[in-house]
């Protein structure tokens, strides 16, 4: 039974998850078509490049390594950097934020938690099924990016960029897991959505502020990474299971949390 409300919970939550999808799908679709128009003009850009105030040297290697990167480096900026780690994570903040919130904003709540199981056990399969939704359309706007680069006649292999797809999911379950634990904590979605949309931007913030001492350890919203990733790299292991170890930490406690409040 439990199972079964999990299930029609993502049923109901397919429209947000397509619609997030083809946002996602359009902007790396978006950026994959004028691809021919940045490779004619490269020499323009990296003449731009060149230039930089000392101390800025980071910002031209980003650029080098990623931008000039053929299709792949491309990629690796648009798709996996904007695409999946910037647009993503403000989907995980908005859908996260609402999975437990909008039972308790409407009242449903003390229905949903009347079923012969555990509270923890529910809101453990609503997590669950809602960790898959956040991910989903990372997995499938990727599969996206195939036929499109393929149709300016690039080809671009599916591994590599499922790779770079499954360590900005990583990245989407953490966001995602501590927006769910603030729509444990609070009973209106836009306070939950709120509280979490903070803490992202203190993250990117962060990420941002710390870049340019190569000592970041919010390396996602890194393109480079990405687009070592897509060349062939090492995927980065431990930086993908620490983030998932945060999000069961998160995910525990925000389950602590429904079993211990009141309906």
């Amino acid at each position: 039974m439990i199972r079964a409300l999990a299930i029609r919970s993502f049923r109901e939550w397919t429209p947000a998850v397509v619609a997030a999808t083809l946002l996602m799908a359009a902007a790396s679709g978006a950026a994959v078509a004028y691809y021919p128009v940045w490779e004619q003009n490269t020499s323009v850009a990296r003449s731009l490049v060149s230039y930089v105030p000392p101390g800025m040297e980071w910002v031209r290697d980003k650029v080098l390594a990623t931008a000039f990167g053929g299709m792949e480096g491309w990629l690796a900026v648009h798709h996996h950097y904007k695409g999946l780690s910037l647009l993503g994570c403000i989907w995980a903040v908005l859908f996260g934020g609402c999975v437990l919130a909008r039972e308790f904003e409407t009242g449903t709540a003390s229905l949903l938690f009347s079923r012969p199981a555990p509270r923890w056990v529910v809101a453990g399969w609503l997590y669950a099924a809602g960790a898959c939704a956040a991910v989903l359309p990372a997995f499938l706007s990727t599969l996206a990016v195939v036929p499109m680069a393929d149709r300016i006649g690039h080809t671009v292999a599916v591994v590599p960029l499922l790779r770079g797809a499954s360590l900005a999911a990583s990245l989407l379950v953490l966001v995602y897991s501590y927006s769910f634990l603030f729509s444990a904590l609070f009973d209106a979605q836009m306070r939950a959505v709120f509280w979490a949309g903070g803490v992202t931007m203190a993250m990117i913030l962060l990420a941002v502020l710390t870049q340019a001492k190569r000592a970041s350890l919010f390396y996602y919203f890194d393109p480079v990474v990405y687009g070592r990733l897509l060349q062939g790299g090492e995927f980065p292991w431990p930086l993908a299971l620490a983030c998932l170890g945060g999000s069961a930490v998160l995910a525990l406690s925000a389950l602590w949390i429904v079993s211990r409040r009141d309906c």
